[in-house]
Parts: C-alpha cells; structure tokens; sequence
C-alpha cells in the first residue's frame, strides 16, 4: 500500500475489513481495494477453516466477529472463493484517484 510503515498499512487493512463486513460494501482507492479484496478473502476462508482466533484478533469487535459466523460463513458454505468483488467506479473530484467499490457477494 504505497510508501507506507507497515504497521500503519496493516491498521487500514484492518479498518477496511472491519467496515466492509459491517456495511458489506466500501469505497476506496483502487489500490487499497485489491489489498482488501486479498485480505478479506483469506480472512473470510481461515474463518470458514475453523480459525476463529484469527478472526477476533484481526477485527477485535464482537459485533463484527459474530456476523461473520453468524450471516456470512453459513452465506459462503459452499463457495470455495470469489465472496468478495471489486469494481471501479470513476475517479475521485480532488486528486483524480481512481475509486473502487468492494462487497460482498450476497
């Protein structure tokens, strides 16, 4: 994610994720919504794995983690991958970035 410590690219990875399995779908630059894609993807298959100490570790919000055993891993049961989607949706007004939307699949 750009030039960028790591620590600080990890903790908008986490925000990013956290609000995507809140509202199922984001905006962002198009370069961090591939880096979210990734992410969400394997957190979202080491959960469906029975990995869920992973999963409380990255989100660390209860509401969040109990969604996602709750609504998503009965969604995505037998959905080998493909549960998150990334589409460009134009450029931002102010520095012309090119925007992304990612969700999840319903």
């Amino acid at each position: 994610m750009m030039i960028r410590k790591a620590s600080h690219c990890k903790a908008v990875l986490r925000g990013l994720v956290g609000d995507l399995i809140q509202y199922e779908k984001v905006q962002t630059t198009h370069h961090r919504a591939q880096e979210l894609s990734r992410y969400a993807q394997h957190l979202l298959h080491r959960a469906k794995s029975g990995h869920h100490r992973e999963l409380y570790q990255v989100l660390r919000n209860a509401g969040q983690c109990k969604k996602v055993l709750e609504v998503l891993l009965p969604r995505y049961q037998n959905r080998t991958g493909g549960m998150v989607q990334v589409v460009r949706i134009g450029t931002r007004r102010g520095d012309r970035a090119t925007l992304s939307l990612v969700r999840l699949i319903p």
